[in-house]
């Protein structure tokens, strides 16, 4: 779930901003709000009616009764246990797309809610749903079981999203016929470097598999995404045109162990109250 709102969210900025030169050097948020209400309005132009701004209640409400509906469904048929809560979401999620695509936005309101979300500013996704998603997976966690595998975690989280960076920057440079320039490639390998099993550490949890190869699993996807934010925004601050200095590595410090730092205390101050 983290993984499609950080694709949706910083997908979005990839694109406004690799479509020419000169337009990543102006204000990215205006390019962004500009970009959206332009999409907006075509895709109300193409439904032929005014989009209510009440429509976009539509898709998450009926995307909660999506997922209701598939923990009934699968709690009474046993052989539909076999198939992944996250996996069965998927599922549905392409075959709605499929059906909007195909009937070019004839789902009625429905496809005016998927526009909305669609055109939605990235920037809300990114700093509205993210934190409450970690926040949630933080609540989960055993210490005790974390302590255990902290430094693995660690490892993972930091040399291992780097080291996946850099390899699927090497596909997205040598091997998709895009045309990326080398930050472009890179800050892609960013996003994709951040792994989410949620799957499988649901799968291991049913399996009763170890809780220490869980925790790894489960830390390292906790830690991954704060290192791939902060790689990414290294590398979209260089595609907009800034020179790598001395600024951009104290940036990276400051949000690497500053948020760490930050997130701790307020961890020591609410544990004392």
């Amino acid at each position: 779930m983290r993984k499609l709102w950080i694709l949706v969210a910083t997908g979005q900025l990839l694109g406004s901003t690799a479509s020419t030169t000169t337009q990543a050097a102006h204000d990215d948020t205006t390019a962004a709000a500009h970009h959206e209400t332009t999409l907006a309005a075509h895709d109300a132009e193409s439904l032929g009616e005014h989009v209510h701004p009440h429509a976009v209640l539509l898709f998450p409400v009926l995307s909660m009764l999506i997922g209701l509906t598939i923990t009934h469904v699968t709690s009474r048929f046993r052989w539909l246990r076999t198939i992944p809560y996250t996996v069965s979401l998927l599922l549905v999620g392409v075959c709605l797309g499929f059906l909007d695509v195909k009937t070019s936005g004839g789902l009625g309101t429905l496809s005016q809610s998927l526009s909305l979300w669609v055109t939605i500013d990235p920037h809300l996704l990114l700093y509205a749903f993210l934190p409450v998603l970690l926040f949630g997976d933080a609540m989960s966690i055993v210490w005790h079981d974390f302590r255990q595998t902290a430094a693995q975690c660690l490892v993972l989280a930091g040399p291992g999203v780097l080291i996946g960076t850099s390899l699927i920057y090497l596909v997205a440079k040598y091997v998709f016929p895009y045309g990326w320039d080398h930050f472009e490639c890179a800050a892609f390998g960013s996003i994709l470097a951040a792994t989410d099993p949620v799957a499988v550490v649901g799968l291991l949890k049913e399996m009763g598999a170890s809780r220490v190869l869980t925790m790894q699993i489960a830390g390292e996807s906790l830690l991954n995404d704060g290192t791939a934010i902060v790689v990414w925004l290294v590398f979209y601050n260089l595609m907009k045109g800034e020179e790598a200095n001395a600024e951009i590595v104290v940036s990276f410090i400051r949000l690497a162990l500053g948020g760490v730092v930050f997130g701790a205390a307020c961890g020591l101050i609410g544990a004392s109250v």
